[in-house]
């Protein structure tokens, strides 16, 4: 065994790895915040899934019921990493609300990899973020969808598109309303702060998880405003928005 091996192995047994969901001893040697167990109940998402939402579909088909009866999207098409189920749920709650920033790397390295099972996103140009406002930007210290798309861009060999887009406004919390209160929330949240700097450029919009994609919707607006010839959307998780 190699000196990184030993010292490996001697910082663990004094500082054990836990898994950071059911807090099971992780081995010395583990790459991620999971014990093998919790990564496993990671459920991605297969086929068939919703033309434009990306949500799974059971019963097969082409698009879910309130993507059926939905008349005005804005983006292209929205696809997601997993199902928002408990594990995950607990991750991204950790690392957007709990200050667990390290996780960050770890989820932007998943969709990093989870990307290239969806072949609609092979000529896109490059990736953004949905923006916070100045407020709440203040307040948590970093935007988590920026991070992921960061980590997206450097293992993809995408352009990180900036600065194109602003959320001027602070928004209540999306998870306290219902689905027509969280369309009305967010409408106009959004402003394009250059009309040529996402010019004819295809983009990939990055969030942490699509509900209603009711926000995903109203950035991807303001990215066509700022001269984005398409945008698809790309998000952690995908949660079923029941209401």
């Amino acid at each position: 065994m190699d000196i990184k091996g030993v010292w490996g192995r001697a910082l663990h047994f004094f500082f054990p790895l836990k898994c950071h969901c059911c807090l099971r001893d992780l081995s010395f040697d583990c790459q991620g915040p999971l014990c093998p167990e919790c990564l496993k109940s990671l459920q991605e998402i297969r086929r068939p899934y919703c033309r434009l939402c990306g949500s799974f579909l059971k019963d097969g088909g082409d698009l879910c019921r309130f993507c059926f009866e939905e008349k005005s999207v804005n983006f292209k098409f929205s696809r997601s990493a997993y199902v928002f189920e408990p594990v995950i749920r607990e991750l991204i709650h950790d690392f957007k609300y709990r200050g667990f920033k390290k996780l960050g790397a770890w989820l932007g390295q998943r969709m990093a990899e989870r990307i290239s099972y969806y072949p609609e996103f092979r000529n896109y140009d490059c990736v953004s973020f949905v923006p916070l406002s100045a407020g709440r930007l203040r307040e948590r210290g970093y935007n988590q969808s920026e991070m992921l798309a960061q980590e997206i861009s450097l293992r993809r060999g995408l352009f990180l598109l900036k600065g194109a887009v602003i959320k001027k406004k602070n928004t209540v919390a999306q998870a306290k309303l219902d689905r027509a209160g969280r369309i009305e929330n967010v409408k106009g949240s959004f402003s394009c702060v250059s009309p040529i700097a996402a010019k004819d450029l295809r983009i990939i919009l990055v969030d942490d998880v699509a509900t209603t994609l009711a926000t995903l919707n109203a950035a991807a607006c303001a990215f066509y405003e700022a001269g984005a010839k398409e945008v698809a959307c790309y998000t952690l998780a995908r949660e079923i928005f029941q209401n």
